[in-house]
């Protein structure tokens, strides 16, 4: 079986995040708890959703996917993972298979983060947010880093009060179970 752990809603995917500046490097971020995790503590995180619009003037970007360890409320731990990269260029939440997959067990947070390399002429708007179905989720759902800061995008925007098109796909053992009867 496999499951994804996220906030976004995906027909709440409504704003669009770029950087005012080109070129830029900078990243989006959700933290996964034990609240999401725990039904989950013996699965393996196999690859990442991520919410893109193709439809803003620039339909493509290349993006790295870094998973971290437990941190703080408002800043991931150690780097755990950084193997991944994508070019995205569909509008759309895209899965993005991990080359190392992650186990969920001795975690007690997982941060999933997303980093975009924007080199597009500003102004860009690439990375999916949802603010349609609900406001952010405290200290899990809309962590944006620039320069060298993490912070909650809705503390700096307002008016952006969401949570990014991220997900963790995770597989492990379903609850099915096959028997065979007299052959």
């Amino acid at each position: 079986d496999e499951i994804e752990l996220k906030y976004y809603e995906e027909d709440g995917l409504s704003n669009v995040i770029g950087i005012t500046t080109s070129p830029a490097t900078w990243k989006t971020a959700i933290r996964l708890t034990q609240d999401e995790m725990a039904p989950y503590m013996d699965w393996t995180m196999k690859s990442v959703n991520v919410a893109f619009s193709a439809d803003n003037g620039h339909p493509i970007i290349d993006i790295k996917i870094y998973i971290y360890d437990t941190g703080t409320e408002v800043t991931p731990g150690a780097l755990i993972v950084s193997d991944t990269t994508a070019t995205l260029d569909t509008t759309g939440v895209t899965n993005i298979p991990l080359v190392t997959p992650v186990d969920l067990a001795g975690h007690d947070d997982l941060w999933v983060a997303v980093e975009w390399y924007q080199v597009d002429p500003a102004p860009c708007y690439y990375a999916w947010i949802d603010c349609l179905t609900g406001p952010h989720v405290p200290n899990k759902s809309d962590f944006v880093y620039l320069g060298s800061t993490w912070q909650q995008l809705h503390d700096p925007l307002p008016t952006v009060d969401g949570r990014w098109g991220i997900g963790a796909i995770v597989e492990g053992e379903g609850l099915a179970e096959l028997s065979i009867g007299n052959v």
